[in-house]
C-alpha cells in the first residue's frame, strides 16, 4: 500500500509544472545560505580571537625585547663611558 501512494505522489508532481521546483530550490538555497552564512561566522570570530592572541602576545615580545634593548644600551653607554675615561688618563701618562 505504501508503494502504491508513492507511486501515484510521484506521478502527481511529475504532471506540475516547474514553479513547485523553483519554490523548493528557492527553499533548499535560502536554508543553505543560512547555514553557511552560519559556519563562516563563526570562522570569521574564531580567527579574531586567534589574531588578538598572537597581537597579544607579539606585543608582550616586543615589550621584553625593548626592555633587554635599553639594558645593553644602557650598559654600553656606560662601558664607553669608562673606557673613554681610561684612554684618556692612559693620554695624559703618555703626554705629560
Amino acid at each position: 500500500m505504501d508503494i502504491d501512494h508513492a507511486i501515484k505522489t510521484v506521478d502527481h508532481a511529475a504532471r506540475q509544472d516547474d514553479r513547485w521546483m523553483f519554490v523548493a530550490m528557492l527553499v533548499i538555497g535560502m536554508v543553505t545560505i543560512y547555514f553557511l552564512a552560519r559556519y563562516f561566522m563563526r570562522q570569521i570570530a574564531e580567527l579574531q580571537r586567534e589574531i588578538i592572541a598572537v597581537r597579544s602576545e607579539f606585543e608582550a615580545h616586543l615589550r621584553t625585547a625593548n626592555a633587554d634593548m635599553v639594558a645593553a644600551l644602557t650598559k654600553s653607554t656606560e662601558v664607553i663611558a669608562h673606557n673613554s675615561a681610561i684612554i684618556e688618563q692612559i693620554q695624559r701618562k703618555l703626554m705629560g
